[in-house]
């Protein structure tokens, strides 16, 4: 029974960090590729506001 404890409890561990690794490196590589295209597309006069 000690077993099955120890290794759910490696599971979740392992799958709360590799949650974590995607909030802490991914989510702000996206963010940071989002708002360059939103600066591209603000430079170039499209967008949103003009219809396309």
């Amino acid at each position: 029974m000690d077993a099955w404890i120890i290794f759910w409890t490696v599971v979740c561990l392992v799958g709360f960090a590799s949650f974590y690794a995607l909030v802490l490196f991914i989510l702000p590589a996206g963010l940071r590729d989002l708002v360059y295209l939103l600066r591209l597309l603000k430079r170039r006069g499209g967008g949103p506001r003009d219809g396309g």
